[in-house]
């Protein structure tokens, strides 16, 4: 299963409003799936999951586009997201540089720093398919 985390290596902007994005994490040019309908993410699937029961007939979403990381799965992605976010959290400049430099490497050589860097965070949700399940955000 793949995992997404909004806002760095997922985004939906509105359909047509974006023509390239960047991911957040590795700074490549993300996948994009376009004219998608439905929910944006897993909370909207499930608040429309639950007027579907009240109202059968209801098809609520939005038309947005998908924009995607091909390198989220990989060990090294997911320990650059890691930093990124510690990067972003601490006040401290000289932490900020260390966590620059580790990342830096990190992007040059496509592998992790830690040989058990986890692949797969139990804090996230599933991500989009191309049949346009719910979109998994952190």
């Amino acid at each position: 299963m793949t995992i997404y985390h909004g806002g760095w290596d997922f985004f939906t902007p509105n359909a047509g409003e974006c023509t390239t994005m960047l991911c957040r994490v590795c700074g490549e040019e993300m996948a994009v799936e376009r004219d998608v309908f439905g929910p944006r993410g897993y909370v909207a699937h499930l608040a429309e999951k639950l007027q579907q029961r009240q109202d059968p007939t209801y098809r609520g979403g939005s038309l947005h586009d998908v924009f995607t990381c091909n390198n989220v799965g990989q060990k090294w992605h997911s320990q650059v997201r890691h930093l990124r976010k510690e990067q972003q959290a601490t006040r401290s400049a000289a932490l900020q540089s260390m966590l620059e430099q580790e990342i830096r490497q990190i992007l040059t050589t496509r592998r992790p720093t830690t040989a058990s860097h986890a692949n797969i965070d139990s804090q996230t949700l599933p991500g989009p398919t191309s049949n346009g399940s719910p979109h998994g955000l952190l």
